[in-house]
C-alpha cells in the first residue's frame, strides 16, 4: 500500500520534482564524466608519458570529486526542502486520517528511493553517452589519436557515482525524518501561511550603501585591470580585489532593495503598467529577505563564467603556441666560466667566459651527429654591458651577430634580414617589452662600439625553443662589424645557443641527443677543469618533444579542473535560484489566486509570473558578467603570457553553456511555478 500511495505521489507531483530531478540527472551526469577518463584512455594511441598524464589527471579528479560530492549533497538535501515544504499540508492531512509519523516517513523514504533511483539511472545512461563524445575532446586536448572509436564504460566512475549519491540520499531520508518528527500537526496545516518578517532599509542608508558599493566595484577593477601585465600584480593586491569585489555585491543587493521599488514607481507608465506593480513588489521583497543568497549566486556566477572561459582558453592557448615557442626539435643553451681555484665562479659575471668550438666538442662525443640530426646549427650569444643605466626590467644584456640571427632564421626556412652599419634589431616575443623598447629607444641613444645605433624594427621571432613566452630573454641584433674585439673581451659572458632538427620527431632521436649533448657538456667541463682554474657551467635543454607532453599534462589538467568547477558553480546557482523562486510561488499561489478574483485572466498572470522569475534569474547574472568582463581580461593577460591565443572565443563557449543550463533551469522553474500557481487557483 506504502509503495503504491508513494508511486502515485510521485507521478501526481512530478513537475514539482522536476527541478529536483533535473539536478540529481545534472549532477550524475557531470560526476560520471569527468572521473571517466581511465575508459576514456583505451580508445587512445598514447606514448607511456601520456598515460601517466591522463592517470595523474584522474588522482586530480578523484581528489577533486570528494569536493564536488560534497557540494552535489548540499544541493540534494537543499532542493529536497522545498519538496518537503511544499508538502507540508499533505502531510498534515495524512496525520489527520490516522497516519502515524512512521508511516508517513516510510511514504517518504519510498517516494525520495523511487526518484534516486530514477535520477541516477536517467543521469548515467545520459553521462555514459556523453562520455562517449567527451573521449574525443580528451584526446583532442592531449593531441593523441583515436585508435578506433568504441562504446566505453567506467565501472569505477559508475560506482563512485552511486556511492556519493548514495551517501547524499542517505542524508536526505534522515532530514526528512528529522523534519517530519520535530512538526507539530497544526504547523503542518497551516505552513502556507506564515510569512517572512522583513524591514525596507531606509532610503538614504540605501543610496549610501549603493554609492559605497560602487567605490568598491571601481576601486577592485581598478587594482585588476591597471595591472596589464598580470604577474606583476602582486597577491596582497589580488586579495584587497578580490574582498572588495565580494563586499561590494553584498552591500549593492542590500541597497538594492531600499531604492530598487522607489525608482521604479517615479516612471509611472512602467509601474502601472498590466502587473508590474504586483511584480515590482514580490521582486523587492525577495531582494531585501534573501540578498545574501542572491549576493552567493552572483559570486558563483562570476566563478563559473570565468572558471569555463580561463579553463577552455588556457588549454587552447598552451596548445596553440606550443609550436610556435618551439620551432626546432631541440634547443641547448651553454654557458662556462672558469677562474682560480680561490675565487667564487658564477654564471652571473664572476670569471672568465670560454671561448668555445661547440662543433669541434661534437665530433669528440661518442655518439655523431648524424645519427640523430638533420640539421644543426650553434650560435653565440654575448652578455655586454652596454649601458650604465638600465630601463626596469626590459633591459636587455644579450646581443648577438647579424650573421648568427640569419643562422638562426635559415633553419626555419625564413628570409634573411640585412642591416646598415647603425642600425639594430630588438627581437623579443613578448609584445609589450616590445613596445617599452621602442618607448625608450625613441627618448634615449644607445651607443655600442662608438656608434649610436638606429632601431631598424621590433622582431618577434623565436630564434630558440623556450617554455613559455615569460622565460624567453630579449636579443638586439647588431652588425658584425660593430662585434671589436674589445667588446667581445669585456662581454661578461658567452651563452651558445644549439638548435636542431631531429632525422625524425621522435622520442628515440630526442634520447640520442639528450645522451650526447651531456657527454659534451662533462668534456668540456673536464677539459677547462685545471689543478689552478674551477668551471663553472650551466645547461639548458627545451625539446619539443618533452616539453608538448609535460605542458599538456598541465594546461589538460587545469583546463579539466576549471571547466568541472564551473560547471558545478554553474549548477549550484540556478538550483539556488530555482528552489527559491519555487518557494516564492508557493508562497504566494493564494495571492494569485486573488488576482484571479480580481479578474486578471491567465495569459496576464503567466507573463507577471515570467516576468518576475527572469528579473530574479537576470539580475544576479547581469552583475555577474560585468565581474567576468574584468575577470576575463585579467584571466586573458595572464594566459598570454603562456601563448598568444584569447579567450574571446571560449568566452563565447561558456555563454553557450550558460545558457544552456541556466537557461535549462529557468524554464524548469517558470514551468513548475505554473502549476505551483495554477494549482493555488483551485
Amino acid at each position: 500500500m506504502y509503495s503504491k500511495l508513494a508511486f502515485r505521489n510521485v507521478k501526481r507531483s512530478f513537475r514539482d520534482y522536476a527541478i529536483y530531478f533535473l539536478t540529481l540527472m545534472f549532477g550524475v551526469c557531470i560526476f560520471y564524466i569527468f572521473n571517466s577518463i581511465d575508459a576514456q584512455s583505451s580508445m587512445m594511441v598514447i606514448s607511456e608519458s601520456t598515460l601517466e598524464s591522463m592517470e595523474t589527471l584522474q588522482m586530480i579528479l578523484s581528489f577533486f570529486s570528494v569536493f564536488v560530492a560534497v557540494i552535489l549533497g548540499f544541493l540534494i538535501v537543499y532542493a529536497n526542502r522545498f519538496l518537503v515544504r511544499r508538502r507540508k499540508k499533505e502531510l498534515g492531512i495524512y496525520q489527520m486520517l490516522g497516519m502515524e509519523k512512521g508511516q508517513i516517513s516510510r511514504i517518504l523514504i519510498i517516494e525520495t528511493m523511487f526518484v534516486a533511483i530514477s535520477s541516477l539511472a536517467v543521469g548515467l545512461v545520459v553521462g555514459i553517452f556523453l562520455s562517449q563524445g567527451f573521449a574525443v575532446l580528451t584526446a583532442s586536448l592531449f593531441e593523441v589519436k583515436l585508435s578506433e572509436f568504441k562504446f566505453v564504460f567506467s565501472s569505477a566512475a559508475a560506482i563512485k557515482a552511486i556511492l556519493y549519491f548514495g551517501i547524499a540520499f542517505l542524508l536526505v531520508l534522515i532530514f526528512n525524518q528529522i523534519t517530519i518528527g520535530k512538526q507539530k500537526l497544526i504547523h503542518l496545516l497551516y505552513a502556507e501561511r506564515k510569512n517572512e518578517k522583513f524591514k525596507t532599509p531606509h532610503l538614504t542608508i540605501s543610496v549610501i550603501l549603493f554609492v559605497v558599493s560602487l567605490v568598491c566595484f571601481l576601486i577592485a577593477y581598478y587594482l585588476v585591470l591597471k595591472q596589464t601585465d598580470s604577474y606583476r600584480m602582486k597577491d596582497s593586491q589580488l586579495l584587497v580585489a578580490t574582498i572588495l569585489g565580494g563586499v561590494g555585491t553584498l552591500l549593492f543587493f542590500i541597497s538594492l532593495s531600499g531604492f530598487f521599488l522607489k525608482i521604479i514607481q517615479q516612471m509611472k507608465g512602467v509601474y502601472f503598467k498590466g502587473l508590474n506593480m504586483f511584480v515590482l513588489r514580490q521582486i523587492n521583497s525577495k531582494i531585501n529577505t534573501a540578498y545574501v543568497s542572491i549576493t552567493m549566486v552572483c559570486l558563483m556566477l562570476f566563478l563559473a563564467i570565468c572558471g569555463l572561459s580561463f579553463g577552455m582558453g588556457f588549454s587552447q592557448a598552451i596548445a596553440s603556441d606550443l609550436e610556435h615557442l618551439h620551432p626546432h626539435d631541440a634547443t641547448t643553451v651553454l654557458a662556462f666560466y672558469t677562474s682560480e681555484l680561490d675565487e667564487e665562479v658564477s654564471i652571473t659575471g664572476d670569471g672568465t667566459p670560454v671561448s668555445i668550438d661547440i662543433m669541434k666538442e661534437f665530433d669528440k662525443v661518442t655518439i655523431p651527429t648524424s645519427s640523430y640530426a638533420k640539421e644543426i646549427s650553434v650560435v653565440r650569444m654575448y652578455v655586454l654591458d652596454t649601458e650604465p643605466h638600465m630601463y626596469d626590467e626590459f633591459a636587455s644584456e644579450n646581443h648577438m651577430t647579424l650573421s648568427e640571427y640569419n643562422t638562426c632564421l635559415e633553419l626555419q626556412g625564413k628570409e634573411t634580414v640585412t642591416l646598415r652599419d647603425n642600425e639594430m634589431i630588438f627581437n623579443c616575443i613578448n609584445e609589450e617589452c616590445r613596445e617599452n623598447f621602442g618607448e625608450y629607444i625613441s627618448h634615449n641613444q644607445i651607443t655600442i662600439s662608438g656608434v649610436d645605433l638606429e632601431l631598424k624594427k621590433l622582431d618577434d621571432t623565436v630564434l630558440r625553443n623556450t617554455f613559455s613566452m615569460s622565460s624567453y630573454d630579449c636579443i638586439r641584433i647588431l652588425p658584425d662589424a660593430l662585434f671589436t674585439d674589445e667588446l667581445i673581451a669585456n662581454a661578461r659572458g658567452y651563452l651558445y645557443i644549439i638548435n636542431i632538427q631531429f632525422i625524425e620527431s621522435t622520442v628515440e632521436y630526442e634520447d640520442l641527443y639528450f645522451d650526447a649533448i651531456m657527454e659534451l657538456f662533462d668534456n668540456i667541463g673536464l677539459e677547462y677543469q685545471t689543478v689552478e682554474n674551477s668551471v663553472s657551467s650551466m645547461i639548458m635543454n627545451v625539446a619539443r618533444i618533452e616539453n608538448f607532453e609535460s605542458n599538456k599534462s598541465y594546461s589538460v589538467t587545469i583546463a579539466y579542473l576549471a571547466v568541472y568547477l564551473g560547471v558545478i558553480f554553474l549548477v549550484m546557482a540556478a538550483v539556488v535560484l530555482a528552489i527559491a523562486q519555487l518557494s516564492e510561488s508557493s508562497d504566494n499561489a493564494q495571492r494569485y489566486t486573488l488576482l484571479r478574483k480580481l479578474g486578471v485572466d491567465d495569459r496576464m498572470i503567466n507573463k507577471a509570473l515570467f516576468s518576475q522569475i527572469a528579473i530574479y534569474f537576470g539580475v544576479p547574472l547581469l552583475l555577474a558578467i560585468v565581474h567576468s568582463i574584468v575577470g576575463i581580461r585579467f584571466s586573458n593577460q595572464l594566459i598570454s603570457e603562456y601563448g598568444r591565443t584569447s579567450i574571446l572565443r571560449d568566452s563565447v563557449i561558456a555563454g553557450g553553456i550558460l545558457i544552456t543550463i541556466y537557461g535549462g533551469y529557468f524554464l524548469a522553474t517558470y514551468w513548475v511555478s505554473k502549476r505551483i500557481v495554477g494549482g493555488g487557483l483551485h
